[in-house]
């Protein structure tokens, strides 16, 4: 036989040989053999879900990507802490996509000096493939000569974020942005042992898993070399080079009976090269940020223990009581706004004080109300003098329905039937059924 016919005939018998072992693979009857139960599949779940049947035209989607970062200038060894945040959410009619807005802050820890600036690009276009090398988002707003391009490299495992604005109007101040986010140990993890988060405190209890309502997947980055430049208003252009803490989080939880958007949240690195996160939920009875009372139900947080050498990281996780933060001051701005900045912070890895570095740096949103979202210490003393870490905090102003005012798709039947859409269970299985004879309960005493 020719040798080509040989080749095809070899290629001919091992493509059969593979359809044979796919087919010997895949069992017979009613096996679920797509994604096992997993709730992420990298690197697919990194891209955008707002196409997806169930996000599309619903009022209820959120998505984010954010970055808060450490940095060093590298000419003058200034610190520059620096935080961006692209997020979707809800549905417009006119653009037939969420509504999109990227907030950006930075500040010099030396001098003081903050600035921010949020930004509404009407339109993203996407390009590249979830499951291929990778792919980008670009947003841009003619009218303000907002521009962001989010590019991720799935092979180098790296995030580049290059965005830019000319708005000078209200609080807003120029900037432009040029930076890369490397991933190091210990990789992404979940932001709750089960990989899911229940976003807020939820009277009724209609979380739904199969809608994803009232519920946020939800990703985590926490070491991140970061590297590139920052230009402020200033015009000077800054070479930085640091280390961030990277989250992605999506789902249908902007719906009306769960309290999204009533919360601090906070993420740290201990001087001992740990980390932490944390998520405080407050309830339907709280009036103002923080000042609760906090549902403990809700609470999450997270200890990222370093291990010697090149081991990595022992991850530990913990909800409800066994972590709380409580009120040691608040900090009032010019509105009215008040925030929990001074915080005694109760945890199963011990006992923390957070203070802020600089008490302004509140950001005015698209819909009136401020959040804070900026830099603190972390200290083991109530003195605050004995500083062991340093942390990003995000104060919510909780009075308003931050978030809910996009809602142009008609709505959408997400969240869970409170009786499941079936009949209650007939009562003469459901009463209580006890034995006729006595139970020994032996000698136990209850303290």
């Amino acid at each position: 036989m020719p040798a080509p016919r040989r080749r095809a005939a070899a290629a001919a018998l091992a493509a059969l040989a593979a359809l044979l072992a796919l087919a010997a693979a895949a069992p017979e009857g009613p096996y679920e053999m797509t994604s096992g139960g997993a709730v992420y599949k990298l690197p697919q779940d990194h891209a955008l879900h707002s196409k997806h049947p169930l996000y599309d035209k619903s009022n209820d989607f959120m998505e984010w990507y954010y970055f808060t970062s450490f940095n060093k200038d590298e000419e003058t060894g200034e610190p520059i802490s620096l935080f961006w945040v692209l997020n979707l959410q809800g549905w417009i009619k006119a653009t037939e996509q969420p509504y999109n807005s990227i907030i950006f802050s930075g500040h010099n820890m030396d001098t003081g000096f903050f600035t921010n600036t949020v930004d509404m690009p009407p339109k993203l276009n996407a390009k590249g493939s979830a499951s291929g090398p990778g792919f980008s988002y670009v947003l841009e707003d003619p009218k303000t000569g907002a521009s962001s391009n989010m590019t991720y490299d799935h092979a180098a495992e790296t995030w580049h974020f290059k965005s830019a604005s000319k708005n000078d109007k209200g609080d807003n101040r120029p900037y432009t942005l040029d930076v890369t986010l490397k991933l190091f140990s210990p990789g992404y993890i979940p932001a709750t042992a089960q990989g899911i988060e229940t976003e807020g405190v939820n009277p009724t209890g209609d979380w739904n898993p199969e809608t994803a309502y009232g519920l946020s997947y939800y990703t985590i980055a926490p070491q991140c070399l970061l590297t590139g430049t920052i230009t402020f208003a200033d015009g000077k252009t800054r070479k930085v080079r640091g280390t961030a803490w990277m989250e992605h989080q999506w789902g249908n939880f902007r719906g009306p009976s769960n309290y999204h958007s009533r919360y601090t949240w906070s993420w740290g690195r201990m001087d001992n090269g740990d980390l932490l996160t944390l998520r405080e939920w407050a309830n339907k009875d709280a009036k103002d940020e923080g000042n609760g009372p906090a549902d403990p139900s809700q609470s999450r947080f997270v200890y990222l223990e370093k291990l010697p050498g090149d081991k990595g990281f022992a991850t530990h996780y913990a909800t409800g009581p066994s972590m709380r933060t409580t009120t040691a001051k608040n900090h009032t701005i010019a509105n009215g706004q008040s925030f929990t900045l001074f915080q005694k912070l109760d945890t199963p890895r011990g006992t923390f004080y957070l203070a802020p570095e600089f008490k302004d740096q509140q950001t005015k949103t698209a819909v009136g109300p401020y959040f804070w979202e900026g830099v603190k210490y972390i200290y083991s003393d109530p003195q605050l003098t004995k500083r062991v870490g340093r942390l990003f905090g995000e104060h919510v102003e909780i009075a308003n329905k931050l978030f809910d005012f996009v809602r142009q798709a008609p709505p959408k039947d997400l969240a869970r039937p409170l009786n499941g859409g079936l009949p209650p269970l007939p009562e003469d299985v459901a009463a209580a059924l006890y034995p006729k004879r006595a139970i020994k309960l032996d000698d136990v005493k209850f303290a």
